[in-house]
């Protein structure tokens, strides 16, 4: 739940700890006409070599569940602002923005699309919070085998929905299995690999009551969520993970990918607060070399 002080005025099995993975970088590309922020590859340190894994190698699931964590937050996803959004520089801006809501149908991909401004956002943590499926199965091969990236604020940054706490970087996330053996994807495990870039943010005034959110896929894509704030602070933070730390011998396949947020509340000026959810930007699977 990282949104800033504005925005935050409008809203009163064990686990095994991954180590972070041998990510070196994430390329992007921003478009300065259009505000997009693309993906283009990751590279991997691969033994003394480093790898370089396109985009159009990456093997993407297909989102099958998601839940919002329960948090009075506005806003659920974020799409690339567009060149004719205002922003404005540090904080959330409210007026100017377009009306037109992004279709329902278009929601589940924001994870799994190539573009580093459109996520879900504050995935729950009482509920699996975002649930993928690896059509054909996804091979535990030598190395890492998913890469994972979300967005938060930078480090040491305070959130006006945090009083008094600096932002850790990137939001703790928990990696779970069908099975059940989980890992936990702590701050330190993820790089900062730069901006996100200019993005809108979408939600309904609903969500800002404690006593509503939404659980569901569906809910999801049929609630009639509009553009609330643009923004263009957050930072995009990726790590990787290897199937290997989660019990699955090499060679073998999984289906089901879950993830959610830590669910540890932490001590604000104003009380305790499930502060630093997670908000995935992208989920996708990595080949073998």
């Amino acid at each position: 739940m990282k949104g800033a002080g504005l925005l935050a005025l409008l809203i009163a099995v064990s686990t095994a700890a991954a180590e972070t993975g041998p990510l070196l970088d994430v390329e992007t590309t921003l478009d300065p006409k259009t505000g997009v922020n693309r993906f283009d590859a990751v590279l991997l340190r691969d033994g003394a070599a480093i790898r370089r894994v396109a985009t159009s190698d990456w093997i993407r699931p297909q989102v099958t569940g998601y839940a919002q964590a329960r948090a009075p937050i506005v806003v659920a996803l974020g799409v690339p602002a567009g060149p004719d959004v205002p922003i404005t520089p540090g904080r959330p801006t409210f007026d100017g923005l377009p009306k037109t809501p992004l279709p329902g149908a278009d929601r589940a991909h924001l994870v799994t699309d190539d573009l580093a401004n459109s996520m879900l956002l504050n995935i729950a943590d009482d509920l699996p919070g975002l649930t993928l499926h690896f059509p054909g199965g996804l091979v535990n091969g030598p190395g890492p085998d998913i890469l994972i990236a979300e967005a938060s604020l930078a480090a040491g940054r305070v959130s006006g929905a945090c009083p008094g706490v600096p932002s850790p970087g990137a939001d703790a996330m928990v990696a779970r299995l069908a099975n059940g053996a989980e890992s936990t994807l702590a701050p330190e495990a993820f790089v900062d690999v730069g901006p996100a870039g200019p993005q809108l943010n979408h939600g309904t005034r609903a969500l800002g009551a404690t006593d509503f959110r939404i659980e569901t896929l569906d809910a999801l894509a049929s609630l009639e969520m509009r553009p609330i704030a643009s923004l263009d602070y957050f930072k995009v933070y990726a790590a990787t993970l290897d199937l290997a730390d989660m019990g699955v011998a090499e060679g073998q396949a999984i289906e089901t990918l879950i993830l959610s947020s830590s669910g540890k509340k932490v001590q604000t000026a104003g009380g305790p607060r499930l502060c630093w959810t997670a908000d995935p930007i992208l989920v996708v699977g990595l080949p073998a070399p």
